[in-house]
């Protein structure tokens, strides 16, 4: 559906003949190096229908024929610089991953070849397949930078927004308050075990009685404190 949905827009702007290159170009670096995949099957959609006409939109402006082909050499050599990515929900292809390299050089040796052909030797024009090639580089590009933020999160170098927040328990204090910043909690003891010195110790000045160690909270945290 999303193929047909593609070469009618093509259709509707008389250019079929240039949708369908755009799109067999993307399709073939997409099954075979990987790219960009987007959450919903729309969002998919609705992104390469957004790349098709960018990339349609060469055809109504006279672009110079060094320019588009500057364009194209710079989008294969990305392309052979980043063979492969794989998909999250494919990560149990790693062990295969030599194989499918080889199998993505090859299909980009391919195209390479068949854009080369069909542009020189046939006389096609280049802007579509440019274009094609220009969108599967990106797309690559956003895929490999996305994955290497996943792996980066998942050992801790990417940073994480904390979106909730727990109740903390402490021996003489509930804090319920989810807006106290992580500063203002950390000097409360973490268990009712260490509440007998670490409450003395980080909230207790020598001379001070105990209830008066409660005023050394912050503001923001006085409204969040209860005695137990």
């Amino acid at each position: 559906m999303s193929t047909a949905g593609l070469l009618l827009a093509g259709l509707l702007l008389r250019q079929l003949l240039a949708a369908a290159i755009l799109v067999a170009i993307f399709y073939t670096c997409q099954s075979n190096g990987g790219g960009y995949h987007a959450s919903t099957h729309l969002n998919c959609f609705l992104v390469m229908l957004s790349g098709l006409l960018a990339g349609l939109a060469l055809s109504f402006f006279p672009v110079p024929a060094p320019v588009l082909y500057g364009v194209g050499a710079l989008s294969f050599a990305a392309l052979y610089a980043v063979p492969l990515v794989l998909h999250p929900n494919k990560q149990y292809l790693e062990g295969d991953r030599p194989r499918l390299t080889r199998r993505s050089y090859l299909a980009t040796t391919a195209l390479l070849a068949a854009c080369l052909l069909l542009i020189f030797v046939l006389r096609l024009p280049s802007a579509p397949f440019a274009a094609g090639v220009a969108l599967s580089a990106v797309s690559r590009l956003a895929a490999m930078i996305m994955d290497g933020r996943r792996w980066a999160a998942s050992r801790g170098i990417w940073p994480q927004q904390i979106t909730t927040a727990q109740p903390v328990s402490t021996g003489c204090a509930f804090v319920v308050d989810h807006s106290i910043s992580a500063s203002e909690i950390s000097f409360l003891p973490r268990s009712p075990k260490s509440s007998s010195d670490g409450f003395k110790s980080q909230t207790s000045k020598p001379g001070l009685p105990r209830s008066s160690s409660i005023s050394a909270l912050p503001e923001r945290s006085k409204s969040a404190v209860g005695a137990v």
